[in-house]
C-alpha cells in the first residue's frame, strides 16, 4: 500500500516537472538565425556572376591592345661575306669598299662581317660578274664594260654620249633603277647601289698621239664593251684586260696605250710606262656597280637585308661627298707625273667623234627591248 502511494507521488512530481519545463520554454525569447546559417552566397547572387565588367568584358585586363603589342624580334645571325674587286690596295675605290664593310659591321654590332679582297685576290675583274652570279663570290664591284656581254643594256654607260660628271652619272643610273635592277636579278644578282665612279676616262700612251692618223694600228687596252667598238672605230687594235694588268702590258709593249682612270694611273703607277696623256674624254664618268649574289641576299632575314642595303646606300652618299675632292687631287697629281698632256685642236676632236656616230645604233641592236627607254633616260640627263 505504502509503495503504491509512493509511486503515485513520484508520477505526479514528474508530470509537474515536465509541464513546468514546457511552460518556461514557450515563454523564453526566440533566437534569430545566425547569418552563417542562412548562406547569403546561396540566397543572394554572387557579384562576380552578375556585373564585374573587369573580369568579363574589359579587354584591357586580358589582351593588350594591338598598338602596344611589340613586333617580333628578328635575330641578326653571325654572317661572313667576302667582297672582291680589282683595284690596288689604298686606291679610293678600295677605301670605299672598306667603308661599306665597316658600316655593315657597325650596324650589326659585329655580327655581320665583310672581308674585302682587293687587287683580284678572289677573281679577276673580268670574271667578277660571273663569280657573283654563280655564288662563288658574295660581293663584287666593277663598271659596266666588264660585264657588257652579260647585260648589253648596261653598255650604254660606255657610249660616247654627252658625258656626265660622277654625280650626274649616279643620278642617271638611279633614274633608270626600275630598268637596271630587273636586268641584274635575271642573272641572280642583287644590285645594291653604286660603290664608286671612274671620273673622266682619258687615254695614256707610251708615245705622243696628236692626230687621228697617229692612232691607226696602235694596240690599246680597253675594258670591253662599247669601249672596244669605239676604239676600233678610230683605227686602234683593242686588247681587253682589267685595270690590274695594265702596267705589265704597257711596260712590255703588249699594248701601246690604255684608256683608264686617274685612280688607276696613280695606284698602278702607269705614269712610269705611259707618260703621254691624250686629254680627250671619250665617254665621261661611269659608275662602279655594287653587286651581291641574289641567292645569298634572299637567304638573309629582313633585318640582315636591311643592314646590307643601308650600308650600301650610306656608302654611296659618302663616296659622292668625298669623290669630287679626290678627283681634283688625282687629276693634279697625274698631270704633274706626265711628260706631256696633249690637248688636240677642236677640229681633231670632232673628227674623232664623227667616227663614233653609228655606235648608238650598234648598241641598240644588242641591248634588247628596254634600249629606247634606257636611252631616253640617259639623254634626259640628271
Amino acid at each position: 500500500m505504502l509503495n503504491k502511494k509512493f509511486l503515485t507521488l513520484v508520477s505526479i512530481f514528474l508530470a509537474l516537472l515536465v509541464a513546468s519545463t514546457m511552460f518556461f520554454a514557450a515563454c523564453a525569447p526566440k533566437e534569430e538565425p545566425t547569418p552563417t546559417t542562412t548562406t547569403p552566397t546561396t540566397t543572394t547572387p554572387a557579384p562576380t556572376t552578375t556585373t564585374a565588367p573587369t573580369t568579363t568584358v574589359a579587354p584591357t585586363t586580358t589582351v593588350p591592345p594591338a598598338t602596344t603589342t611589340p613586333a617580333p624580334t628578328v635575330q641578326i645571325r653571325k654572317t661572313k661575306l667576302n667582297f672582291g674587286h680589282y683595284f690596288a690596295v689604298g686606291d679610293f675605290r678600295d677605301v670605299t669598299a672598306h667603308h661599306f664593310a665597316d658600316l655593315v659591321s657597325a650596324q650589326s654590332n659585329g655580327l655581320m662581317t665583310v672581308t674585302v679582297y682587293p687587287a683580284e685576290q678572289l677573281v679577276k675583274g673580268k670574271e667578277g660578274f660571273q663569280a657573283v652570279s654563280a655564288g662563288v663570290v658574295d660581293l663584287y664591284t666593277n663598271d659596266a664594260s666588264y660585264f657588257a656581254g652579260d647585260i648589253p643594256l648596261m653598255d650604254i654607260f660606255n657610249l660616247p654620249l654627252p658625258p656626265f660628271d660622277d654625280a650626274g652619272a649616279v643620278k642617271v643610273a638611279h633614274n633608270a633603277w626600275n630598268i637596271i635592277v630587273p636586268a641584274f636579278e635575271a642573272k641572280n644578282i642583287t644590285m645594291l647601289g653604286i660603290c664608286g665612279s671612274t671620273g673622266p676616262g682619258y687615254t695614256y700612251f707610251v708615245k705622243p698621239v696628236r692626230t687621228l692618223a697617229d692612232l691607226k694600228g696602235i694596240k690599246i687596252r680597253a675594258s670591253g664593251g662599247m669601249f672596244e667598238t669605239m676604239m676600233n672605230a678610230m683605227g686602234m687594235s683593242v686588247v681587253t684586260m682589267s685595270a690590274a694588268e695594265q702596267y705589265m702590258a704597257l711596260q712590255t709593249k703588249v699594248v701601246e696605250g690604255a684608256n683608264t682612270t686617274f685612280q688607276s694611273v696613280m695606284s698602278y703607277k702607269l705614269y712610269e710606262v705611259a707618260p703621254y696623256l691624250l686629254h680627250v674624254d671619250f665617254g665621261g664618268a661611269h659608275p662602279y656597280w655594287l653587286m651581291m649574289n641574289a641567292t645569298k641576299f634572299k637567304g638573309m632575314n629582313a633585318a640582315e637585308q636591311a643592314i646590307i642595303q643601308k650600308a650600301a646606300t650610306d656608302t654611296e652618299a659618302w663616296m659622292l661627298g668625298e669623290f669630287t675632292g679626290q678627283i681634283t687631287t688625282l687629276e693634279k697629281q697625274v698631270s704633274e707625273k706626265m711628260k706631256e698632256v696633249i690637248n688636240p685642236p677642236a677640229t681633231e676632236v670632232e673628227n674623232w667623234r664623227a667616227l663614233k656616230s653609228g655606235l648608238i645604233d650598234t648598241w641598240k641592236a644588242k641591248a634588247g627591248p628596254q634600249a629606247d627607254a634606257m636611252l631616253a633616260i640617259y639623254n634626259k640627263g640628271p
